[in-house]
C-alpha cells in the first residue's frame, strides 16, 4: 500500500512495530515518506494542524502547502 501512495506521504497515528518496519523498508526502497516524531503522531486534529503550520512556515516555495491536494487515508486494523 505504501508504494501505491503518491509522494509526498506523511503518516500519522499509532503505528505498530510491524508498521514501522514496513515504513522503514519503503523508505529504503525510495518511497518518500515523512514520519513525524511519535509525539506528533497522536490522533488529534491539533497535532496534524501543527505539522501543517510548521511546514507552511518553514517552506521557501511559492505554493508551499497545497491543501487542496491533501488526501487522508484512514486505516483500520483487521477484525
Amino acid at each position: 500500500m505504501l508504494a501505491a501512495c503518491q509522494p509526498p506521504v506523511t503518516i500519522s497515528g499509532e503505528i505498530s512495530s510491524a508498521g514501522l518496519q514496513a515504513i522503514s523498508a519503503a523508505q529504503i526502497a525510495g518511497v518518500q515518506i515523512d514520519l513525524p516524531p511519535a509525539a506528533d503522531r497522536l490522533r488529534r486534529a491539533g497535532h496534524l494542524a501543527e505539522i501543517a503550520w510548521r511546514r507552511l512556515r518553514e517552506s521557501q516555495e511559492p505554493r508551499p502547502y497545497p491543501a487542496a491536494d491533501v488526501r487522508p487515508i484512514y486505516l483500520k486494523a483487521p477484525g
